[in-house]
């Protein structure tokens, strides 16, 4: 589960074009189901995550999600905690 994702893959993660791109690659390589349950029960999107649309109460499920997309990538991408 801890799977490292592809430089190339990363690279564009880093250098993105759009936002689209991020969560494109979020949704295929990143994003497992229990993180889209949480967020579906949380009723956010990956957009509203990236963008910090989220309350206090939310934030505790969104460090979690974004702790697991770190490990994937193999640094800190994301968050800002």
């Amino acid at each position: 589960m801890n799977t490292i994702i592809s430089k190339e893959i990363l690279n564009c993660l880093e250098n993105p074009q759009t936002e689209n791109e991020i969560v494109n690659i979020i949704r295929a390589y990143l994003l497992t189901e229990k993180q889209r349950t949480v967020l579906f029960n949380l009723n956010l999107s990956i957009e509203d995550c990236l963008n910090g649309r989220y309350g206090e109460k939310e934030e505790v499920e969104i460090y979690k999600i974004y702790q697991d997309w770190n490990k994937k990538c193999g640094q800190a991408q994301f968050g800002a905690w």
